[in-house]
Protein backbone atom coordinates (compact mmCIF):
# COMPACT_ATOMS: atom_id res chain seq x y z
CA UNK A 1 0.00 0.00 0.00
CA UNK A 2 1.16 3.13 -0.92
CA UNK A 3 2.16 4.98 2.10
CA UNK A 4 1.77 8.93 2.38
CA UNK A 5 2.40 11.32 5.60
CA UNK A 6 0.41 8.82 7.90
CA UNK A 7 0.41 9.87 11.63
CA UNK A 8 0.74 8.30 14.51
CA UNK A 9 -0.26 9.85 17.92
CA UNK A 10 1.99 7.96 20.38
CA UNK A 11 0.04 9.69 23.59
CA UNK A 12 -0.82 13.02 25.59
CA UNK A 13 -0.33 12.89 29.31
CA UNK A 14 -4.38 13.18 29.66
CA UNK A 15 -7.45 12.40 27.41
CA UNK A 16 -8.06 15.69 26.30
CA UNK A 17 -6.96 17.29 23.70
CA UNK A 18 -3.90 20.28 24.05
CA UNK A 19 -2.50 18.87 27.30
CA UNK A 20 0.70 17.79 27.14
CA UNK A 21 2.86 16.50 24.33
CA UNK A 22 1.72 13.94 21.75
CA UNK A 23 3.77 12.20 20.01
CA UNK A 24 3.52 11.63 15.98
CA UNK A 25 5.04 9.42 13.31
CA UNK A 26 4.89 9.85 9.95
CA UNK A 27 6.09 7.26 7.40
CA UNK A 28 6.48 7.42 3.67
CA UNK A 29 8.34 5.10 1.82
CA UNK A 30 11.76 4.52 3.70
CA UNK A 31 11.84 7.60 5.24
CA UNK A 32 9.90 8.46 9.10
CA UNK A 33 9.59 11.77 10.75
CA UNK A 34 8.63 12.07 14.11
CA UNK A 35 6.93 15.35 15.49
CA UNK A 36 6.73 15.41 19.50
CA UNK A 37 4.29 18.84 19.93
CA UNK A 38 0.86 19.67 21.07
CA UNK A 39 -0.22 19.29 17.27
CA UNK A 40 1.57 16.96 14.32
CA UNK A 41 3.39 19.86 13.01
CA UNK A 42 7.02 20.44 13.56
CA UNK A 43 7.58 23.17 16.41
CA UNK A 44 9.79 24.07 19.03
CA UNK A 45 11.28 20.69 19.55
CA UNK A 46 11.83 21.62 23.24
CA UNK A 47 11.60 17.81 24.12
CA UNK A 48 13.78 16.60 21.04
CA UNK A 49 16.36 15.68 22.75
CA UNK A 50 14.45 13.30 25.61
CA UNK A 51 12.73 11.72 22.78
CA UNK A 52 16.44 10.57 21.04
CA UNK A 53 18.00 9.67 24.07
CA UNK A 54 14.98 7.72 25.27
CA UNK A 55 13.06 6.19 22.29
CA UNK A 56 13.71 3.04 20.26
CA UNK A 57 11.72 3.25 17.41
CA UNK A 58 11.78 -0.46 14.78
CA UNK A 59 10.62 -1.29 11.80
CA UNK A 60 8.13 -4.92 11.79
CA UNK A 61 7.51 -7.55 9.31
CA UNK A 62 4.95 -10.09 9.11
CA UNK A 63 7.96 -12.59 9.83
CA UNK A 64 8.71 -10.92 12.63
CA UNK A 65 11.99 -9.54 11.26
CA UNK A 66 12.73 -6.14 12.94
CA UNK A 67 14.50 -3.52 11.79
CA UNK A 68 15.87 -0.74 13.67
CA UNK A 69 15.36 2.62 13.13
CA UNK A 70 18.30 5.54 13.92
CA UNK A 71 16.23 8.83 14.95
CA UNK A 72 18.23 12.32 14.74
CA UNK A 73 17.27 15.93 15.58
CA UNK A 74 15.92 17.84 12.08
CA UNK A 75 14.30 21.12 10.73
CA UNK A 76 14.68 24.59 11.64
CA UNK A 77 13.91 26.48 14.41
CA UNK A 78 10.41 26.37 15.16
CA UNK A 79 9.44 23.44 12.87
CA UNK A 80 11.42 21.01 14.48
CA UNK A 81 11.18 17.54 14.36
CA UNK A 82 13.17 13.84 14.21
CA UNK A 83 14.06 12.16 11.12
CA UNK A 84 14.75 8.31 10.71
CA UNK A 85 15.12 5.97 7.75
CA UNK A 86 14.36 2.47 7.45
CA UNK A 87 15.17 -0.15 4.40
CA UNK A 88 11.79 -1.85 5.05
CA UNK A 89 10.38 0.90 2.51
CA UNK A 90 6.63 -0.76 1.89
CA UNK A 91 4.11 -2.26 3.50
CA UNK A 92 2.92 -4.82 5.06
CA UNK A 93 5.01 -3.41 7.55
CA UNK A 94 4.51 -2.21 11.43
CA UNK A 95 6.21 0.82 12.65
CA UNK A 96 6.83 0.52 16.77
CA UNK A 97 8.00 3.18 19.13
CA UNK A 98 8.89 2.80 22.98
CA UNK A 99 9.99 5.20 25.26
CA UNK A 100 11.12 5.19 29.07
CA UNK A 101 10.52 9.08 29.21
CA UNK A 102 11.44 9.26 32.66
CA UNK A 103 9.94 11.64 35.47
CA UNK A 104 7.54 14.39 34.98
CA UNK A 105 6.62 16.30 37.38
CA UNK A 106 6.89 13.73 40.11
CA UNK A 107 5.49 11.07 38.28
CA UNK A 108 7.00 8.12 35.60
CA UNK A 109 5.93 8.34 32.23
CA UNK A 110 6.12 6.31 29.60
CA UNK A 111 5.24 6.30 25.52
CA UNK A 112 4.16 3.59 23.01
CA UNK A 113 3.14 3.46 19.31
CA UNK A 114 2.44 1.65 16.66
CA UNK A 115 1.85 2.68 12.82
CA UNK A 116 0.43 -0.36 10.70
CA UNK A 117 1.16 0.07 6.59
CA UNK A 118 -1.41 -3.42 5.60
CA UNK A 119 -2.90 -3.67 2.96
CA UNK A 120 -5.93 -6.34 3.75
CA UNK A 121 -7.51 -7.76 6.78
CA UNK A 122 -4.77 -10.92 7.01
CA UNK A 123 -1.79 -8.86 7.15
CA UNK A 124 -3.35 -6.55 9.70
CA UNK A 125 -3.84 -10.03 11.89
CA UNK A 126 -0.62 -10.76 11.46
CA UNK A 127 0.64 -7.36 12.78
CA UNK A 128 -1.78 -6.47 14.95
CA UNK A 129 -0.31 -7.09 18.40
CA UNK A 130 3.10 -4.74 19.21
CA UNK A 131 3.93 -6.78 22.21
CA UNK A 132 4.41 -3.64 24.21
CA UNK A 133 3.61 -3.14 28.00
CA UNK A 134 0.26 -1.46 26.45
CA UNK A 135 -1.22 -2.44 23.32
CA UNK A 136 -4.19 -1.48 21.27
CA UNK A 137 -4.77 -4.53 19.19
CA UNK A 138 -6.96 -4.00 16.17
CA UNK A 139 -9.59 -7.02 14.30
CA UNK A 140 -11.28 -6.34 11.13
CA UNK A 141 -14.63 -7.54 9.95
CA UNK A 142 -16.34 -6.20 7.03
CA UNK A 143 -16.29 -2.52 7.13
CA UNK A 144 -16.29 -2.40 11.57
CA UNK A 145 -12.94 -2.40 13.72
CA UNK A 146 -12.51 -3.67 17.10
CA UNK A 147 -9.77 -2.45 18.88
CA UNK A 148 -8.70 -4.05 22.44
CA UNK A 149 -6.37 -2.41 25.26
CA UNK A 150 -4.08 -4.85 26.32
CA UNK A 151 -1.64 -4.30 29.42
CA UNK A 152 0.70 -6.84 30.64
CA UNK A 153 -1.04 -9.37 28.73
CA UNK A 154 -4.81 -8.63 30.06
CA UNK A 155 -7.87 -7.09 28.96
CA UNK A 156 -8.87 -3.42 29.91
CA UNK A 157 -12.34 -3.21 30.59
CA UNK A 158 -14.42 0.14 30.83
CA UNK A 159 -11.34 1.97 29.71
CA UNK A 160 -10.70 5.37 28.42
CA UNK A 161 -10.07 5.45 24.63
CA UNK A 162 -9.63 8.50 22.18
CA UNK A 163 -10.18 8.04 18.33
CA UNK A 164 -8.69 10.78 16.01
CA UNK A 165 -10.03 11.07 12.86
CA UNK A 166 -8.89 12.25 9.70
CA UNK A 167 -10.64 15.70 9.51
CA UNK A 168 -8.80 15.97 13.05
CA UNK A 169 -11.66 15.79 14.93
CA UNK A 170 -11.37 13.37 18.51
CA UNK A 171 -14.17 11.05 20.07
CA UNK A 172 -13.80 9.74 23.24
CA UNK A 173 -15.05 6.40 24.30
CA UNK A 174 -14.62 3.53 27.23
CA UNK A 175 -14.07 -0.16 26.13
CA UNK A 176 -16.76 -2.72 27.52
CA UNK A 177 -16.32 -5.52 29.57
CA UNK A 178 -14.13 -7.35 27.45
CA UNK A 179 -11.80 -4.52 26.94
CA UNK A 180 -13.26 -3.98 23.30
CA UNK A 181 -13.94 -1.06 21.72
CA UNK A 182 -16.58 -1.84 18.14
CA UNK A 183 -15.73 1.00 15.91
CA UNK A 184 -16.92 1.71 12.72
CA UNK A 185 -15.23 4.11 9.91
CA UNK A 186 -17.38 7.25 8.46
CA UNK A 187 -14.66 8.63 6.33
CA UNK A 188 -11.42 7.36 4.30
CA UNK A 189 -8.02 8.67 5.44
CA UNK A 190 -5.62 8.26 8.54
CA UNK A 191 -6.90 7.01 11.97
CA UNK A 192 -5.19 7.79 15.26
CA UNK A 193 -6.15 5.61 18.19
CA UNK A 194 -4.58 6.62 22.09
CA UNK A 195 -5.17 5.20 25.29
CA UNK A 196 -3.36 5.72 28.83
CA UNK A 197 -3.38 3.96 31.86
CA UNK A 198 -2.36 5.45 34.88
CA UNK A 199 -1.37 4.09 38.45
CA UNK A 200 -1.31 6.71 40.96
CA UNK A 201 -0.30 4.17 43.75
CA UNK A 202 3.23 3.22 42.40
CA UNK A 203 6.27 4.39 43.83
CA UNK A 204 9.43 3.76 43.12
CA UNK A 205 13.03 5.33 41.90
CA UNK A 206 14.59 6.23 38.38
CA UNK A 207 17.95 7.56 38.03
CA UNK A 208 18.06 7.88 41.91
CA UNK A 209 15.04 10.26 41.70
CA UNK A 210 12.23 9.42 43.69
CA UNK A 211 8.51 9.23 42.22
CA UNK A 212 4.71 8.39 43.16
CA UNK A 213 2.02 7.10 39.98
CA UNK A 214 3.00 6.52 36.64
CA UNK A 215 1.64 7.26 32.50
CA UNK A 216 1.82 4.43 30.08
CA UNK A 217 0.85 6.03 26.91
CA UNK A 218 -0.07 3.98 23.92
CA UNK A 219 -1.23 4.51 20.22
CA UNK A 220 -2.15 2.79 16.97
CA UNK A 221 -2.54 4.33 13.45
CA UNK A 222 -3.62 3.27 10.42
CA UNK A 223 -5.06 4.20 7.07
CA UNK A 224 -8.92 3.82 6.26
CA UNK A 225 -10.05 1.42 4.22
CA UNK A 226 -7.68 -1.01 4.55
CA UNK A 227 -6.04 -2.40 1.57
CA UNK A 228 -6.93 1.68 -0.07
Amino acid sequence: MQTIFKFVLLGAVVLAPSYGHNLWITAEDGSIRIVFEHSMQPGAGDYNDDIVACGKTWVRTPEGKTSPVSIQKAGSPGKAFLAGSTQVVKGPRSVEFSCVFGIYKGRMDYFYGQFLDVANDQDLARLAKANLPIDIVPSLSGDTLTFQVVYEGDALPNHRVAIIGPDGSEQKFRTDAQGDLVFKPTAPGVYGVWSVRLDDEVTGQHKGEAYKGNMHATSLAFEWPIGR
